[in-house]
């Protein structure tokens, strides 16, 4: 898919569990497999919660 002011993306849907609707993640690296824009979504939170606690001061 191409967004305007962006560029080539690559859209994956995915169903989570016990989930009904797919949460849809987009990467700007339109050839990154899936299994890798899959991957690098479960490690957010971890990275969230570093970047708050390290700038907490």
């Amino acid at each position: 898919m191409n967004i305007p002011d962006v560029g080539r993306v690559k859209i994956v849907a995915v169903l989570m569990e016990n989930q009904k609707k797919p949460k849809y993640l987009v990467s700007t690296n339109h050839k990154k497999k899936a299994e890798n824009i899959i991957s690098e979504y479960m490690k957010r939170p971890k990275i969230e919660e570093k970047h708050r606690r390290d700038n907490r001061f």
